[in-house]
């Protein structure tokens, strides 16, 4: 699971406002929201947030990067994996980003530009990631027991296309 948590994030994300007169609320953030939650925390005045794993699990994904197996200069490309997956930049791309790093030496940087970063975005917990299921493209085999009935992706690409107009 480590070698793929770079960008995982979950998406649900319950947002808390200040008890001020201009937002007394209970906000339900919308999916991809996680990221959101670093320019919340960071607002002026702060903004007490909570992010929640629901019990039921979530969805998340992982930013990836892919090296093009024809690549003219692929040295190239391996200079970028190991510069971007270093424990520095790795830091700089989770806190900005608002994602766990896929290096867990990356924490002790990450803790010097947001203290407390690897904690909120679970980066050491292994239990909390059992409950993120990564998306993957649609398929008729819905993974379980209900069998070959779930939409796949051409159904999913009908239905925007037909949504969108």
């Amino acid at each position: 699971m480590r070698s793929v948590r770079y960008g995982i994030s979950a998406h649900l994300l319950i947002v808390r406002l200040n008890e001020t007169p201009a937002c007394k609320a209970l906000v339900s953030a919308c999916a991809h929201a996680p990221h959101r939650a670093g320019t919340i925390v960071g607002a002026k005045p702060p903004v007490a947030i909570k992010a929640v794993l629901p019990k039921e699990g979530s969805t998340g994904w992982s930013d990836t990067w892919m090296m093009y197996s024809h690549a003219k200069h692929p040295n190239c490309m391996y200079k970028w994996m190991d510069w971007i997956t270093s424990p520095k930049v790795n830091a700089q791309v989770a806190v900005w980003f608002g994602e766990a790093p896929s290096n867990m030496q990356a924490c002790a940087e990450a803790e010097k530009l947001s203290p407390g970063h690897c904690d909120t975005f679970h980066a050491n917990d292994e239990a909390y990631f059992s409950h993120v299921h990564l998306w993957t493209i649609p398929t008729a085999d819905c993974g379980d027991s209900r069998g070959a009935v779930c939409k796949d992706y051409s159904a999913w690409l009908q239905a925007w296309t037909e949504t969108k107009g």
